[in-house]
């Protein structure tokens, strides 16, 4: 589905990528997200405030990923569009009896891949 390149996080971290790649002052950065299939395009600016406040987040969710010692304390909400595409799932409790079947494939799969 389509969204508005003024709400695209990814997009905004671009904008601090070229930043600090070409040493560019953020005012003078656009981004364009373009949709292939419709043809859409949808020029965009960021400021400061936004490129800042998605840093800081991303800056607090590596501190608080980097704090976890064991599984326990990740808490999983296992849903079966997040469960499908999550690589965990063969190892994740919560998502193996909500979805035991994709689990089941997935942990197969895998011996065969290691087994050759």
């Amino acid at each position: 589905s389509e969204v508005d390149a003024g709400e695209s996080e990814q997009l905004t971290a671009y904008f601090f990528w070229a930043e600090k790649r070409f040493a560019t002052p953020l005012e003078r950065i656009r981004a364009e997200l373009v949709w292939l299939a419709s043809g859409r395009v949808d020029a965009t600016r960021r400021d400061r405030g936004r490129v800042d406040a998605l840093v800081a987040r991303i800056t607090a969710d590596v501190a608080a990923m980097t704090g976890l010692t064991g599984y326990d304390q990740i808490k999983a909400s296992p849903s079966e569009g997040k469960c499908r595409r999550c690589p965990f799932l063969p190892i994740c409790r919560e998502g193996a009896e909500y979805m035991p079947e994709t689990a089941r494939k997935r942990v197969l799969a895998g011996l065969r891949e290691e087994l050759g």
